[in-house]
């Protein structure tokens, strides 16, 4: 489900670091004390805010990310994806507890190393993040089923040639839209003007009935449009 064949043979290194992002205090300083458990962690750096979270990330590169599913009511994965574009080799996980399958879809087509579940016992918390320093691909348990049926749809969804008529010019500017891009800016990308972008965004809108920047980027990353 979340095999790293790229990883198998590679032996395991000492002297990790992880970064955990959390920002609710008490979960964050519980997860600092068990990630401190690990015998290969050296290191474990806490944020609670996403600002400081992307500018931690980039600076240290450290050997995982923990993400929660939300900043204040923001999802996260689009840290997620600001990461992935400055560092496309960083390893960034989801610390997730119940969770709906919209966002749960949002998070695993952003394509992290695993998720952990915060409903697991501290034991097998650890447990899987282990196995994620290691360089496996993985989930904790209580995920699997849900974590299964989403990967299926993602799959799905990734092998239509021709999602719901959007032509090639307006999936080109679709993910500039949702990688954060402002008009003006996939206007000076694609070597277009402001008006010309701005009707593009108005059709994709219309064909989706979307109508904000937040779904047109759910649907970006769902439907497997959105790389990062």
């Amino acid at each position: 489900m979340f095999t790293d064949v790229s990883s198998r043979g590679v032996p395991s290194q000492s002297g990790r670091t992880v970064l955990v992002a959390e920002s609710t205090t008490l979960l964050r300083e519980a997860l600092k004390v068990w990630l401190e458990t690990i015998p290969v962690v050296v290191r474990v750096y806490t944020v609670g805010r996403s600002t400081e979270c992307l500018e931690m990330a980039l600076q240290l590169s450290p050997d995982l990310v923990l993400l929660p599913s939300s900043f204040d009511g923001e999802p996260a994965v689009r840290t997620a994806m600001q990461m992935k574009q400055h560092n496309p080799h960083l390893k960034i996980a989801f610390w997730l507890g119940e969770i709906s399958d919209l966002l749960l879809c949002d998070i695993l087509a952003s394509r992290p190393v695993g998720v952990v579940s915060t409903r697991e016992s501290p034991d097998q918390i650890i447990k899987t993040i282990e196995q994620l320093l290691e360089g496996v691909h993985t989930c904790s348990d209580r995920l699997s089923g849900q974590v299964r049926r989403i990967q299926d749809h993602l799959a799905r969804s990734r092998g239509r040639k021709d999602i719901i008529g959007l032509t090639a010019r307006q999936k080109e500017v679709l993910r500039f839209l949702a990688q954060g891009h402002s008009v003006k800016e996939v206007a000076s990308k694609m070597h277009l003007s402001a008006k010309s972008v701005d009707s593009h965004k108005y059709r994709i809108m219309k064909k989706l009935g979307i109508h904000d920047r937040v779904h047109l980027t759910r649907f970006a990353i769902r439907e497997g449009l959105l790389e990062v």
